[in-house]
C-alpha cells in the first residue's frame, strides 16, 4: 500500500487474486486515491458484496425454513421453477447461518438438510430445462403448421418468418456483456 500512495499508479489487486468482481469492486472503489472518487460510509453497506439482508441472524433459519418450506409445497404442486427459485432463495440464508452455527450437532443437521435441498435443486434445474426444451419443440412444431396454413398468404407467412426469427434470436446465447444477454438467474 505504501508503494500505492507514493506512486500515482493505478492499483491493481496481485495477479492470480481469487475475489469476486464485487469483492473487486469494493476494494479498489475503497483504496480510491482521490477522495471525491472514494467510496462513501452509505455506498459502503449498499454495495451488492457487503450483504446484510443474508447476513446470520437470530432470524436466519426462520427465514431459511418459511423459504424451503414454500419451496416443498411448490414442487409438490408441480410448480418446478417456483420451487427451484425458493430452494435457491434459501440456502442464501442456510448457508451463512451455517457458517456460523457453534453447537456442532446442530450444525451437522443444518448441513444435512443443505445437502439435500441443493441436490434437489440441481434436480430442479435439470427439469426445468428439459420442460423449457419440450415447450420450445411444441412451439416449433406449431409454427410449421402455422406456416403451412398460411402458404397461400404471403404477408402471413412473411410475419411468421420474422416473428420466428426474433424467437430464434431471444433464445441464442449471447456473448456476456452483449446488449441482448440475458440477464443471470440462480
Amino acid at each position: 500500500l505504501q508503494m500505492f500512495y507514493l506512486f500515482p499508479v493505478p492499483l491493481q489487486l496481485p495477479a492470480g487474486s481469487r475475489v469476486s468482481a464485487e469483492c473487486r469492486d469494493l476494494l479498489l472503489r475503497l483504496l480510491e486515491r482521490d477522495p471525491e472518487q472514494r467510496m462513501i460510509f452509505e455506498e459502503f453497506f449498499t454495495h451488492p458484496f457487503v450483504d446484510l439482508d443474508h447476513m446470520p441472524d437470530a432470524g436466519s433459519l426462520d427465514k431459511a425454513t418459511a423459504l424451503v418450506t414454500e419451496a416443498v409445497q411448490k414442487d409438490t404442486q408441480g410448480d418446478f421453477a417456483s420451487a427451484l427459485s425458493l430452494y435457491c432463495r434459501s440456502l442464501e440464508y442456510f448457508v451463512p447461518a451455517l457458517h456460523y452455527e457453534s453447537d456442532c450437532r446442530r450444525k451437522a443437521a443444518i448441513r444435512s438438510k443443505v445437502t439435500q435441498y441443493i441436490s434437489r435443486a440441481e434436480e430442479l434445474k435439470t427439469l426445468v430445462a428439459k420442460g423449457n426444451k419440450a415447450d420450445f419443440e411444441q412451439a416449433k412444431t406449431e409454427r410449421g403448421l402455422l406456416r403451412e396454413m398460411s402458404r397461400d398468404k404471403p404477408r402471413l407467412l412473411a410475419a411468421l418468418e420474422m416473428a420466428s426469427a426474433a424467437v430464434t434470436q431471444v433464445r441464442r446465447p449471447q456473448h456476456p456483456g452483449s446488449p441482448f444477454s440475458p440477464p443471470h438467474l440462480c
